[in-house]
């Protein structure tokens, strides 16, 4: 079965190991690492889980390397060849072109002329595409870890809704997980205090929660929330002025989400 390696918000590796067998059944974990989850399908499923970030497919996987992980990693895999078969079959159908970025500790490097155009040349060989440095149809990455591990991925998914964040605004991919582990069953009503920006709404809009009560205390977000929920009848924002939320109905809420107040510029 092809391994595939999907990244998520650092320090939620537990609920991932729990997440993942319950999300994507059919999944069998290789390994956990900061950040990251390495695992084995059949296929990656029609819907990937909101608290996963980008996801990759694993095309190859590198043990501990010397002063140079980079350059080893391409020399080994224009050593050893890639499984052709399984990198074509997950290709987007339209795709024409690729790059090959680097990164190594977490930060984008560079491995110098050499090495790229070795790995260019082997990749175009194995998937078939024309390299194209600037606006690729796909990418592949070559990673080194902090841990001593590294990958040779396929990009497949990558999800941009978390740029360009204002000030107190969650990330789309912690308030995911935030639903996430308030193990929402179908017909039940979520309350998210301090709902600022709307963050945790709109991922609770991905859950089986009957009601939606959106409670914030700044009258501009009410209004920033009625108005970007308005087309939601599942949502129903509410302004109160009290910290302790006694306009809520006592009984009246399965789940609660709080949420850091927002500092407003």
């Amino acid at each position: 079965m092809p391994l595939f390696y999907s990244t998520f918000a650092a320090g939620m590796e537990e609920a991932v190991q729990r997440f993942i067998p319950q999300d994507m059944p059919g999944s069998s974990i290789e390994r956990m690492l900061p950040g990251a989850v390495h695992y084995r399908r059949k296929a990656l499923p029609k819907h990937i889980p909101s608290w996963l970030n980008n996801t990759f497919l694993s095309l190859m996987t590198f043990s501990k390397a010397t002063k140079a992980p980079l350059q080893e990693m391409v020399r080994i895999a224009d050593t050893r060849g890639l499984d052709a078969e399984t990198l074509v079959a997950h290709l987007p159908a339209d795709a024409a072109t690729f790059r090959v970025l680097f990164m190594l500790d977490g930060a984008v490097a560079h491995v110098g002329e050499k090495s790229l155009e070795r790995a260019e040349t082997l990749l175009g060989i194995f998937s078939g595409l024309q390299v194209d440095r600037a606006k690729p149809d796909v990418e592949f990455w070559f990673i080194y870890r902090p841990e001593g591990c590294g990958f040779l991925l396929m990009r497949l998914t990558s999800h941009k809704r978390s740029k360009n964040l204002v000030s107190g605004e969650l990330r789309a991919d912690i308030a995911s997980f935030l639903c996430r582990l308030t193990g929402p069953l179908p017909g039940q009503v979520m309350l998210n205090a301090y709902a600022a920006y709307g963050s945790v709404v709109s991922a609770g809009l991905e859950y089986p929660y009957e009601k939606i009560v959106a409670c914030e205390s700044e009258p501009k977000l009410v209004q920033a929330l009625s108005s970007r929920f308005s087309a939601c009848p599942q949502v129903s924002p509410l302004l109160t002025a009290h910290p302790e939320l006694t306009d809520v109905p006592s009984g009246s809420v399965d789940r609660m989400i709080a949420q850091p107040v927002p500092e407003l510029t």
